[in-house]
């Protein structure tokens, strides 16, 4: 596969400077790469790059979000419930989540805690 070549305008000034017309100029730089972009062809270019990225932006939310539905942890919401036990008379006590979070408040600060069920080793 060949390499695209981007002219730049400097390129096409110097070739210009040492007496050639645009036209030369640009018939020499198509000699010398195999593919070649000029800048005022580089907008063409950036327009359909956008056009294709657009198109799979599309693509990819007409497929909507994936839901899954987890099953109830029944071990993590019977921890809960008896950090519940021993927490609920704390200021401000609250379960966040019911399967992983409560916070509360003791002298005047902020606690939270977390339930991590951590995987089985292999």
């Amino acid at each position: 596969m060949a390499k695209v070549h981007k002219v730049t305008l400097e390129e096409i000034e110097t070739l210009i400077a040492k007496g050639m017309t645009r036209e030369e100029a640009e018939f020499a730089l198509i000699d010398k790469y195999d593919e070649v972009v000029f800048p005022d062809e580089t907008d063409d270019i950036n327009d359909k790059l956008k056009e294709q990225k657009k198109i799979a932006h599309v693509y990819d939310k007409k497929k909507g979000p994936r839901k899954v539905e987890r099953k109830p942890n029944d071990t993590k919401r019977a921890i809960i419930a008896e950090l519940e036990k021993a927490f609920g008379s704390y200021e401000n006590f609250a379960i966040v989540n019911k399967e992983r979070e409560i916070s509360f408040n003791l002298n005047g600060k902020n606690y939270s805690i977390t339930i991590t069920e951590h995987r089985a080793k292999k």
